[in-house]
Protein backbone atom coordinates (compact mmCIF):
# COMPACT_ATOMS: atom_id res chain seq x y z
CA UNK A 1 0.00 0.00 0.00
CA UNK A 2 1.48 3.32 -1.08
CA UNK A 3 1.44 6.41 1.09
CA UNK A 4 1.36 10.05 0.07
CA UNK A 5 3.87 12.27 1.75
CA UNK A 6 3.66 16.05 1.76
CA UNK A 7 6.66 18.16 2.50
CA UNK A 8 6.48 20.86 5.14
CA UNK A 9 6.79 23.59 2.53
CA UNK A 10 3.84 22.21 0.54
CA UNK A 11 1.80 21.78 3.75
CA UNK A 12 2.28 25.46 4.49
CA UNK A 13 0.90 26.37 1.06
CA UNK A 14 -2.10 24.06 1.55
CA UNK A 15 -2.92 25.58 4.92
CA UNK A 16 -2.41 29.09 3.59
CA UNK A 17 -4.72 28.39 0.65
CA UNK A 18 -7.35 27.05 3.06
CA UNK A 19 -7.14 30.16 5.25
CA UNK A 20 -7.34 32.47 2.24
CA UNK A 21 -10.33 30.55 0.88
CA UNK A 22 -12.11 30.80 4.26
CA UNK A 23 -11.37 34.50 4.64
CA UNK A 24 -12.49 35.31 1.10
CA UNK A 25 -15.59 33.18 1.42
CA UNK A 26 -16.53 34.97 4.64
CA UNK A 27 -15.58 38.46 3.58
CA UNK A 28 -19.04 39.17 2.25
CA UNK A 29 -22.62 38.33 3.22
CA UNK A 30 -25.94 38.45 1.38
CA UNK A 31 -29.00 39.65 3.30
CA UNK A 32 -32.36 38.83 1.63
CA UNK A 33 -35.31 41.28 1.38
CA UNK A 34 -37.41 42.00 4.50
CA UNK A 35 -34.46 40.89 6.62
CA UNK A 36 -31.94 42.64 8.85
CA UNK A 37 -28.43 41.29 9.46
CA UNK A 38 -27.10 41.36 13.01
CA UNK A 39 -23.34 40.80 13.08
CA UNK A 40 -21.25 39.25 15.83
CA UNK A 41 -17.46 39.54 15.82
CA UNK A 42 -15.13 38.13 18.46
CA UNK A 43 -18.15 37.45 20.72
CA UNK A 44 -19.45 41.02 20.57
CA UNK A 45 -22.59 42.19 18.81
CA UNK A 46 -21.71 44.99 16.41
CA UNK A 47 -23.56 48.24 16.93
CA UNK A 48 -24.72 48.68 13.33
CA UNK A 49 -27.01 46.27 11.50
CA UNK A 50 -27.08 45.66 7.74
CA UNK A 51 -30.04 45.80 5.35
CA UNK A 52 -30.84 43.55 2.42
CA UNK A 53 -28.17 43.26 -0.29
CA UNK A 54 -24.51 42.25 -0.63
CA UNK A 55 -22.17 43.48 2.13
CA UNK A 56 -18.48 43.17 2.94
CA UNK A 57 -17.69 42.06 6.46
CA UNK A 58 -14.70 41.51 8.70
CA UNK A 59 -13.14 38.03 8.70
CA UNK A 60 -14.55 35.60 11.27
CA UNK A 61 -17.78 37.60 11.51
CA UNK A 62 -21.08 35.78 11.97
CA UNK A 63 -24.22 37.36 10.58
CA UNK A 64 -27.62 36.43 12.01
CA UNK A 65 -30.56 37.15 9.74
CA UNK A 66 -33.66 38.52 11.47
CA UNK A 67 -36.90 38.20 9.48
CA UNK A 68 -38.82 41.51 9.51
CA UNK A 69 -41.73 40.43 7.29
CA UNK A 70 -45.29 40.03 8.59
CA UNK A 71 -45.77 36.46 9.76
CA UNK A 72 -48.75 34.48 11.08
CA UNK A 73 -49.31 31.85 13.73
CA UNK A 74 -52.41 29.65 13.94
CA UNK A 75 -53.57 28.93 17.50
CA UNK A 76 -55.92 25.92 17.59
CA UNK A 77 -56.12 24.92 21.25
CA UNK A 78 -56.26 27.90 23.61
CA UNK A 79 -58.43 26.16 26.22
CA UNK A 80 -60.15 27.96 29.07
CA UNK A 81 -63.30 28.12 31.20
CA UNK A 82 -65.84 30.91 30.88
CA UNK A 83 -67.07 32.95 33.82
CA UNK A 84 -70.03 30.56 34.15
CA UNK A 85 -67.59 27.60 34.17
CA UNK A 86 -68.18 26.30 30.64
CA UNK A 87 -65.12 24.75 28.97
CA UNK A 88 -64.27 26.38 25.64
CA UNK A 89 -61.37 26.31 23.19
CA UNK A 90 -60.46 29.45 21.25
CA UNK A 91 -59.03 29.25 17.74
CA UNK A 92 -57.42 32.38 16.33
CA UNK A 93 -54.72 33.78 14.05
CA UNK A 94 -51.89 36.03 15.22
CA UNK A 95 -50.08 38.35 12.81
CA UNK A 96 -46.73 39.61 14.11
CA UNK A 97 -43.43 41.12 13.02
CA UNK A 98 -40.02 42.13 14.34
CA UNK A 99 -39.39 45.71 13.27
CA UNK A 100 -36.07 46.24 11.51
CA UNK A 101 -34.99 48.90 14.00
CA UNK A 102 -35.49 46.35 16.81
CA UNK A 103 -33.53 43.51 15.17
CA UNK A 104 -30.36 44.04 17.21
CA UNK A 105 -32.30 44.34 20.47
CA UNK A 106 -34.28 41.20 19.56
CA UNK A 107 -31.05 39.26 19.03
CA UNK A 108 -29.64 40.46 22.36
CA UNK A 109 -32.77 39.13 24.09
CA UNK A 110 -32.75 35.92 22.08
CA UNK A 111 -29.10 35.05 21.23
CA UNK A 112 -29.94 31.37 20.80
CA UNK A 113 -32.39 32.37 18.04
CA UNK A 114 -35.28 30.46 19.61
CA UNK A 115 -38.26 30.22 17.25
CA UNK A 116 -40.55 33.24 17.61
CA UNK A 117 -43.50 30.82 17.72
CA UNK A 118 -42.07 29.32 20.91
CA UNK A 119 -42.06 32.79 22.44
CA UNK A 120 -45.54 33.88 21.31
CA UNK A 121 -47.68 30.72 21.69
CA UNK A 122 -47.28 30.13 25.48
CA UNK A 123 -47.93 33.82 26.19
CA UNK A 124 -50.96 33.88 23.87
CA UNK A 125 -52.48 30.78 25.51
CA UNK A 126 -52.03 32.18 29.01
CA UNK A 127 -53.48 35.59 28.17
CA UNK A 128 -56.44 34.13 26.25
CA UNK A 129 -57.28 31.84 29.16
CA UNK A 130 -57.30 34.80 31.56
CA UNK A 131 -59.46 37.03 29.32
CA UNK A 132 -62.06 34.38 28.39
CA UNK A 133 -62.60 33.62 32.08
CA UNK A 134 -64.06 37.14 32.45
CA UNK A 135 -66.95 36.45 30.02
CA UNK A 136 -69.96 34.15 30.09
CA UNK A 137 -70.42 31.63 27.31
CA UNK A 138 -73.26 33.71 25.82
CA UNK A 139 -71.06 36.82 25.65
CA UNK A 140 -68.19 35.25 23.69
CA UNK A 141 -69.68 35.57 20.19
CA UNK A 142 -71.34 38.95 20.84
CA UNK A 143 -68.12 40.47 22.22
CA UNK A 144 -65.65 38.80 19.85
CA UNK A 145 -64.20 42.14 18.72
CA UNK A 146 -63.65 43.32 22.30
CA UNK A 147 -62.01 40.02 23.25
CA UNK A 148 -59.66 40.20 20.25
CA UNK A 149 -58.66 43.73 21.21
CA UNK A 150 -57.97 42.73 24.82
CA UNK A 151 -55.78 39.82 23.71
CA UNK A 152 -53.90 42.12 21.31
CA UNK A 153 -53.18 44.77 23.96
CA UNK A 154 -52.11 42.31 26.64
CA UNK A 155 -49.99 40.19 24.29
CA UNK A 156 -48.14 43.25 23.00
CA UNK A 157 -47.45 44.28 26.57
CA UNK A 158 -46.12 40.82 27.42
CA UNK A 159 -43.88 40.51 24.33
CA UNK A 160 -42.47 44.03 24.45
CA UNK A 161 -39.42 42.75 26.32
CA UNK A 162 -38.65 40.45 23.35
CA UNK A 163 -39.18 43.24 20.78
CA UNK A 164 -41.91 41.25 19.03
CA UNK A 165 -44.85 43.37 17.79
CA UNK A 166 -48.31 41.82 17.44
CA UNK A 167 -50.06 43.50 14.51
CA UNK A 168 -53.47 41.80 14.72
CA UNK A 169 -55.52 39.09 16.42
CA UNK A 170 -58.30 37.40 14.45
CA UNK A 171 -60.64 35.15 16.43
CA UNK A 172 -61.73 32.37 14.09
CA UNK A 173 -63.92 30.14 16.25
CA UNK A 174 -64.96 29.06 19.73
CA UNK A 175 -65.25 25.30 20.22
CA UNK A 176 -67.63 24.25 23.01
CA UNK A 177 -67.90 20.95 24.85
CA UNK A 178 -70.26 18.22 23.64
CA UNK A 179 -72.25 18.45 26.87
CA UNK A 180 -72.83 22.17 26.39
CA UNK A 181 -73.91 21.74 22.76
CA UNK A 182 -76.39 19.01 23.80
CA UNK A 183 -77.79 21.30 26.49
CA UNK A 184 -78.21 24.11 23.96
CA UNK A 185 -80.04 21.73 21.60
CA UNK A 186 -82.43 20.67 24.36
CA UNK A 187 -83.08 24.28 25.26
CA UNK A 188 -83.92 25.13 21.64
CA UNK A 189 -86.39 22.23 21.49
CA UNK A 190 -88.00 23.36 24.75
CA UNK A 191 -88.34 26.91 23.40
CA UNK A 192 -90.03 25.62 20.22
CA UNK A 193 -92.48 23.57 22.29
CA UNK A 194 -93.25 26.62 24.42
CA UNK A 195 -93.93 28.68 21.28
CA UNK A 196 -96.30 26.00 19.97
CA UNK A 197 -98.15 25.82 23.31
CA UNK A 198 -98.52 29.60 23.33
CA UNK A 199 -99.86 29.53 19.76
CA UNK A 200 -102.40 26.82 20.63
CA UNK A 201 -103.59 28.75 23.70
CA UNK A 202 -103.99 31.95 21.69
CA UNK A 203 -105.92 30.04 19.00
CA UNK A 204 -108.35 28.62 21.58
CA UNK A 205 -108.92 32.12 22.95
CA UNK A 206 -109.51 33.49 19.44
CA UNK A 207 -112.03 30.72 18.62
CA UNK A 208 -113.82 31.30 21.93
CA UNK A 209 -114.17 34.99 21.23
CA UNK A 210 -115.54 34.27 17.75
CA UNK A 211 -118.15 31.91 19.18
CA UNK A 212 -119.14 34.50 21.77
CA UNK A 213 -119.68 37.06 19.04
CA UNK A 214 -121.75 34.51 17.10
CA UNK A 215 -124.05 34.03 20.10
CA UNK A 216 -124.57 37.76 20.44
CA UNK A 217 -125.39 38.30 16.78
CA UNK A 218 -127.53 35.17 16.05
CA UNK A 219 -129.21 34.66 19.40
CA UNK A 220 -128.82 31.89 21.93
CA UNK A 221 -131.42 29.48 20.40
CA UNK A 222 -129.95 29.79 16.87
CA UNK A 223 -126.47 29.20 18.24
CA UNK A 224 -127.61 26.03 20.07
CA UNK A 225 -129.17 24.69 16.84
CA UNK A 226 -125.90 25.49 15.06
CA UNK A 227 -123.89 23.51 17.61
CA UNK A 228 -126.39 20.58 17.38
CA UNK A 229 -125.91 20.53 13.61
CA UNK A 230 -122.17 20.40 14.18
CA UNK A 231 -122.63 17.27 16.31
CA UNK A 232 -125.20 15.44 14.02
CA UNK A 233 -123.78 12.21 12.63
CA UNK A 234 -125.92 12.24 9.46
CA UNK A 235 -128.34 9.43 10.56
CA UNK A 236 -132.13 9.96 10.61
CA UNK A 237 -134.01 8.98 13.83
CA UNK A 238 -135.94 5.63 13.96
CA UNK A 239 -139.06 7.32 15.37
CA UNK A 240 -140.28 10.85 15.51
CA UNK A 241 -142.79 12.03 18.11
CA UNK A 242 -144.86 14.94 16.88
CA UNK A 243 -147.97 16.17 18.65
CA UNK A 244 -150.15 12.96 18.92
CA UNK A 245 -147.17 10.62 19.04
CA UNK A 246 -147.73 9.24 15.55
CA UNK A 247 -144.97 6.70 14.90
CA UNK A 248 -142.90 6.97 11.78
CA UNK A 249 -141.27 3.87 10.43
CA UNK A 250 -137.51 4.21 10.26
CA UNK A 251 -135.65 3.99 6.98
CA UNK A 252 -133.36 1.21 8.10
Amino acid sequence: MSTITISKSKLKYVLLAGVISYVVGNSYVIVPPNTTGVQVWAGSVLENTIDNGLHLQLPFTKTFRINNALQTIQIHDASSNTRDIQPVTAQFTITYSIKSENSRAYYLQNPNMTSVDDIIVPAANEITKSIISQYTVYQLNDKRREISKEILINLNERLRQFYVAIDSISLVNFVYSKEYLNAVGEKVIAMEKAKQAKYDAERIITVGKAEGEAIKSAGTEAYIRLRQNDKWDGKLPNTLVNGNATPIVGTK
